[in-house]
């Protein structure tokens, strides 16, 4: 099953090929040149990817840390206005 991201993405191989063959560039300069391209694209794909536990770590200590501060001061209120420990 082919996605529409790899369509796209051999949509835009083929034009950027048929670019450079167009202005007189060596095929095997534009080929070297699509393969850089796509290893650098792999290469921030693999980092980012790799990153996502981490920034959903920070996620999760973002939102426990943000109901914290939301909780703390119900608490002292509620302390004061004798709610709690009569």
């Amino acid at each position: 099953m082919v996605g529409i991201f790899d369509v796209r993405c051999r949509c835009g191989v083929g034009a950027l090929f048929g670019l450079l063959v167009s202005n007189n560039v060596n095929v095997s300069l534009a080929m070297q040149l699509i393969a850089t391209i796509f290893s650098i694209l792999h290469y921030l794909w693999t980092g980012f990817v790799g990153y996502l536990p981490s920034l959903l770590t920070i996620v999760v200590i973002v939102l426990v840390g943000r109901f914290i501060l939301k909780l703390v001061p119900a608490i002292f209120h509620s302390i004061k206005s004798r709610r709690i420990f009569p």
